[in-house]
């Protein structure tokens, strides 16, 4: 039986990363990330053989992002498992999270994987037509990380705006989840928890909030 036992925190992490956006503040978000879909594959990253540090692509983003989340959802429902004491099925989450990995290192050579933007009114604010049309030339950029043109456009609408982008280091991720495998292996459920907590931590946020010194109402 396991003698560790805390509760998961991942469940609450896109909420805490939205609110970090202007200290705690509800932000109308509008989600980049797509939604899921059984049929998606990562597209192949072309060069040769080192990893690409280029912006992916607003499709490659959205691919890698929905491969991303699952990773993070295997890794939710292995930690809900293990505070439950269930280390079977616990293994079976990290494995499947495991694979999903796999499937992002054969197909791509980006360390970092997105996993969600969101691009939103920090407080109640009135669109304008011209700025809602911004706005969705900002969807298309957000998931790619393209933070200085995200930036660009945002503060070119004069709205109060908020940006937030997590990506995920691949490298990094798969060694914890093989970390938190080997230690379930060997009866370290806490051990195991440790490395799917370094998971969580090793995720990359960036955020920026601009227009709050605007008087205006509408933008």
């Amino acid at each position: 039986m396991n003698s560790y036992r805390q509760p998961p925190r991942y469940r609450a992490l896109a909420l805490a990363l939205v609110a970090a956006l202007s200290g705690g503040a509800s932000l109308a978000a509008s989600d980049t990330g797509g939604q899921s879909s059984g049929d998606a594959a990562v597209t192949n990253t072309p060069g040769d053989g080192e990893t690409d540090a280029t912006l992916p692509s607003p499709e490659e983003g959205a691919v890698l992002a929905e491969f991303g989340r699952g990773v993070l959802a295997h890794v939710d429902a292995a930690a809900s498992n293990l505070a439950d004491e269930d280390n079977a099925q616990a293994l079976l989450e990290l494995a499947s999270a495991r694979k999903l990995l796999a499937e992002i290192q054969s197909n791509s050579r980006r360390d970092m994987v997105p996993v969600f933007a969101r691009i939103g009114l920090t407080r109640e604010y009135t669109l304008g037509e011209e700025t809602e049309r911004k706005l969705r030339d900002v969807a298309d950029l957000a998931l790619q990380g393209d933070h200085e043109q995200v930036v660009a456009l945002l503060e070119s609408t004069g709205a109060p705006m908020g940006y937030i982008h997590v990506s995920m280091p691949l490298e990094n991720t798969v060694a914890q989840v093989d970390s938190a495998i080997q230690a379930l292996n060997e009866d370290r459920p806490g051990d195991a928890q440790s490395a799917m907590d370094r998971i969580i931590d090793n995720l990359q946020t960036s955020t920026v909030t601009v227009g709050e010194d605007d008087a205006a109402e509408t933008g």
